[in-house]
């Protein structure tokens, strides 16, 4: 039982980084669009 509970917690890690990953990709592009749709002439 313990070499499948080690797995699965590492498995675990593995999908929460990707979605952390992806949260921080999301994140990222939503903050370059809003400041490429704000005129350049105005202060960030």
């Amino acid at each position: 039982m313990e070499p499948v509970k080690g797995k699965t917690t590492r498995r675990n890690v593995r999908i929460g980084f990707i979605i952390g990953a992806l949260f921080l990709l999301g994140f990222a592009g939503w903050r370059l669009v809003g400041f490429l749709h704000q005129p350049l002439s105005m202060p960030q």
